[in-house]
């Protein structure tokens, strides 16, 4: 009979609740399946994820340090002209990376701030990558060593406006 369906006024059968619970988890198994495919995407788009396998909190930790770097640039749009048009720049770094026999780390001109760092970074310096990344050169160098940084950066920031000014694509890597 009908009531013994119910134990009590609101609680369902054990038929309806599995079919319930049934509904309930493949609602929450495509949450779970989208989610999963923006984060993948995410880690796609951040530089410093782009080449190995993250859990979902360090893509989300990497994605934030990374809007954080492009946010400190100001209203500055970043100058990407050196670089082909239809390569996408952690593509670019990643050949980069591949040609060379060390380390890439790239650096907001203007602040310090280090923009992205290449894995191998590690290799040299016992850091890793995504330690430095969103940090400031200031901060990571001996004291000693800061005035003969700004001094080369400010030539290196000096040469790459030049360069800007004339129309060249030169940028000089030290």
């Amino acid at each position: 009979s009908d009531d013994d369906e119910w134990e009590d006024e609101g609680r369902r059968s054990p038929t309806r609740s599995r079919a319930s619970t049934s509904n309930h988890s493949e609602i929450e198994k495509r949450r779970r399946d989208r989610m999963n495919e923006l984060i993948s995407q995410l880690s796609a788009l951040v530089p410093a994820a782009f080449k190995r396998k993250l859990d979902k909190l360090s893509v989300l930790r990497l994605t934030l340090q990374h809007i954080n770097s492009i946010s400190s640039t100001g209203d500055r749009e970043l100058d990407y002209s050196g670089c082909a048009k239809h390569l996408p720049l952690h593509e670019l770094l990643f050949l980069l990376e591949k040609c060379i026999d060390s380390f890439i780390v790239v650096t907001d001109l203007d602040s310090g701030n280090i923009l992205y760092a290449s894995e191998s970074v590690a290799e040299s310096t016992s850091v890793a990558a995504d330690e430095i990344v969103s940090r400031n050169w200031f901060d990571l160098l001996h004291p000693d060593d800061t005035q003969a940084f700004k001094n080369e950066m400010m030539t290196f920031f000096t040469e790459s406006r030049t360069s800007a000014d004339t129309g060249a694509t030169y940028r000089k890597f030290f």
